[in-house]
């Protein structure tokens, strides 16, 4: 991509845009990392953060909500999660939890209410992980979720961005390491961010095998091939492109 137009691609002629938008796009397919999944997903992101700006600039950032050294438990969906759930709801008063976004609404069924939530997808499906709104468990994901997830949730504190992508929406360069790109891994990056404590890990064994994906009870969402469809816990796999 190191020829440019002096005019916009779509006020350009139908021939000279034909010919820029190919070669565009085979650039950015080319460097998934680089511009997100796909163009139209890394575009979505830009979309949801302006959506999402009345949420974000008045909320806290992690560094204002730093919790000293209390320990810290990050809940991702793997199948291992169900044998810890009573330990979970003995320790909900003494530990900070942080769960991810398809586990808030069967924890809080089994009687632990987390303290907080880690969505970080851009595809309003992931809405459908939540049946109630005004979540009293705040929201601490990432700004390019996309508003209907946001809107779900009354307090909203807000990560740092660190797709590779949106490095201009709050990230440094050392957060690009210590983030995660999965709403699992971000229980763990969050907990780190706010407290010196120990961070203790549970159900982080997701898909280690094909009918062992999740946790019964999450309300996991895979996405593929532009679709999306929720899975029946061990009776599903999220497939995933990035590794």
């Amino acid at each position: 991509c190191d020829q440019f137009f002096d005019r916009h691609p779509i006020a350009c002629d139908e021939s000279v845009r034909t010919s820029f938008l190919a070669t565009l796009y085979k650039q950015l397919g080319d460097k998934p990392l680089e511009f997100g999944d796909d163009i139209m997903d890394g575009m979505q992101g830009a979309y949801h953060i302006a959506r999402n700006a009345k949420y974000i600039l008045p909320g806290p950032s992690l560094d204002q909500m730093r919790c000293g050294n209390v320990p810290a438990i990050a809940i991702a969906a793997g199948p291992s999660l169900k044998a810890h759930i009573p330990a979970l709801r003995e320790l909900q008063h003494k530990a900070l939890l942080i769960c991810c976004d398809s586990l808030l609404d069967g924890l809080l069924k089994e009687g632990i209410t987390p303290h907080l939530c880690t969505p970080v997808e851009r595809t309003r499906q992931i809405a459908d992980a939540f049946s109630q709104t005004n979540y009293s468990v705040p929201f601490a994901g990432k700004g390019v979720v996309h508003q209907d997830v946001v809107e779900k949730f009354a307090n909203h504190w807000f990560t740092p961005c660190t797709d590779i992508l949106y490095g201009w929406a709050g990230a440094q360069g050392n957060e690009m390491f210590s983030h995660g790109q999965s709403t699992g891994t971000m229980t763990v990056s969050v907990a780190t961010t706010l407290t010196a404590g120990p961070v203790y890990l549970v159900g982080h064994d997701l898909s280690m095998g094909a009918a062992a994906s999740h946790v019964d009870f999450a309300k996991a969402v895979a996405v593929h091939d532009q679709e999306c469809f929720p899975t029946d816990g061990y009776t599903g796999t999220v497939m995933t492109d990035w590794w």
